[in-house]
């Protein structure tokens, strides 16, 4: 049961971070990396730690991992969906640093997701 009560402050800290930076107009006092490309560092994390830990309790298998393959693959299709198709085809613009952020974090929770 401790595992499963760090993993709910690990879910909820970084969720609040998130939305912090996000929603709350935080992003103005903060350094411009902090405030344009922490959310796109903590998006991919976020988006297969929520899924992981839907699937664990699914599952019922608390020593499941998200393969490489997937984890590529997701960052893969946000990092079309949001700086290539949005920006030409609907509202956004395209930034490669945030590209960055998207395989640095899908290649943190990589890492992260056995201790998780």
């Amino acid at each position: 049961m401790v595992k499963y009560k760090n993993n709910y402050y690990f879910l909820g800290g970084t969720v609040w971070v998130y939305l912090l930076i996000k929603h709350a107009g935080i992003r103005y006092l903060l350094p411009d990396f902090m405030a344009y490309h922490l959310t796109d560092l903590l998006f991919i994390p976020l988006q297969l730690y929520s899924c992981l830990w839907i699937t664990r309790i699914l599952k019922r298998d608390r020593e499941l991992l998200i393969p490489l393959r997937l984890i590529l693959f997701v960052t893969v299709s946000m990092s079309i969906l949001f700086e290539w198709y949005l920006p030409h085809y609907g509202r956004g613009t395209a930034d490669l640093v945030d590209v960055l952020m998207y395989f640095t974090g899908g290649t943190i929770f990589y890492f992260a997701q056995r201790v998780l």
